[in-house]
């Protein structure tokens, strides 16, 4: 436990040093959602109403979305993949540690350094008057926020993992990536959706690790649902924890039987 606290605490210092990387991506996301809201301005020029959204509706979401993302944001795919293309992952598992665990723990360091980000743009949302809070509410929230943080992770963990047996691993990660951003809410909330497509959609893990805590967030979910919700988030934990099992067990014994 103390190697994998060490890597944590490691990979904090290292986003502490290099903090203008996290400012850059956050004034990316800052200027790509300035030019969201402008084209929202144009399509509620017609209407008031839009799926159950109006305006200030819809920019609020994808203000929370957006926030959201900073804990299912990892590269954690990408750097799996090239180490097993290139071979580097060899060194890794002789290692006297779990890949899996230390990788974790970076990610978790990396968590917590934009926890503080995410907190300070809470707090200034709710001064502002642009969100409602409560105790209950924030607590339900931090739930919501470490199962999605372990979803992300192990979805992007398997992907990265494919890299055992395709080659052209960047495009992959890069179009399942993108398809669990869409059927998430990322691009759109899940009410734009069809009717019939939204039972299934609702019950996928991408809009459980975004739309659903965004929804929650906007007040949009029942006490009943958000139980619910949140089973399901801890279902599909269980379902990613057994295929990362089942990826890299079968994954490692064919990368070590050519040579790797």
């Amino acid at each position: 436990m103390k190697k994998y606290l060490a890597i944590a605490r490691l990979s904090l210092q290292e986003d502490l040093v290099y903090r203008s990387n996290f400012f850059f991506y956050f004034w990316d996301q800052t200027l790509s959602f300035l030019v969201q809201v402008l084209l929202w301005t144009i399509v509620f020029k017609e209407s008031d109403s839009i799926a159950g959204f109006d305006f200030n509706g819809i920019i609020q979401y994808f203000v929370i979305v957006r926030l959201i993302q900073i804990f299912t944001v990892s590269r954690i795919a990408y750097v799996l993949g090239d180490l097993i293309i290139s071979g580097g992952l060899s060194r890794f598992l002789i290692r006297p540690w779990s890949f899996f665990w230390a990788m974790f723990s970076r990610q978790l360091g990396k968590k917590i350094y934009r926890f503080f980000y995410f907190s300070l743009v809470i707090a200034a949302l709710y001064f502002f008057g642009f969100v409602q809070l409560s105790l209950v509410k924030i607590l339900i929230f931090l739930v919501m926020l470490v199962n999605v943080s372990l979803l992300s992770f192990l979805y992007s963990f398997n992907l990265g993992a494919l890299a055992f047996w395709a080659t052209n691993i960047t495009s992959l990660i890069w179009f399942f990536q993108q398809a669990a951003d869409f059927l998430g809410g990322g691009w759109l909330p899940a009410s734009f959706f069809p009717v019939w497509t939204l039972w299934l959609i609702k019950k996928l893990p991408f809009y459980l690790a975004l739309g659903f805590p965004a929804e929650f967030f906007q007040g949009k979910m029942e006490p009943g649902g958000v139980l619910i919700g949140i089973g399901q988030q801890l279902i599909w934990i269980f379902i990613f924890f057994f295929l990362t099992a089942l990826i890299w067990g079968k994954g490692v014994k064919q990368y070590e039987a050519v040579g790797n």
